[in-house]
């Protein structure tokens, strides 16, 4: 499911110029003149009976500009919303945006705009 989300996440945000595409966090120095998207999958739930999964992931834009971080992060909620679609070898068989929230990373001098997705999944 991640490799499909990751797939998914770099074609959407292909058009907004963005710097670079991180799992789980920015592994190098940061240079507060680039945006950068980090995404991690918070959980996986099961459902045997039904051969299906519910994941949650969630994605940060870390940016300078805090229009840019929620302008990133609002274009990605609206791919990602409502989708259904078969991307590498799993199928979307529905999604939801569960919240969206604004704040300042103090380490990195970086505004953060976060958005978390809920995916319903099947392996195929």
């Amino acid at each position: 499911m991640l490799n499909a989300f990751y797939t998914e996440l770099v074609q959407c945000v292909k058009p907004l110029n963005i710097d670079e595409v991180h799992y789980s966090f920015v592994d190098k120095d940061i240079d507060d003149s680039k945006t950068y998207i980090t995404y991690y999958r918070v959980s996986k739930q099961p459902d045997y009976e039904l051969n299906i999964f519910v994941s949650t992931v969630q994605v940060s834009i870390f940016s300078k500009s805090l229009e840019t971080a929620i302008k990133v992060r609002d274009h990605i909620s609206m791919h990602f919303s409502n989708m259904n679609k078969i991307i590498l070898d799993t199928e979307i068989c529905g999604t939801t945006i569960e919240s969206e929230i604004e704040e300042y990373d103090y380490e990195n001098k970086l505004y953060q705009a976060i958005t978390t997705i809920k995916f319903l999944t099947k392996e195929l």
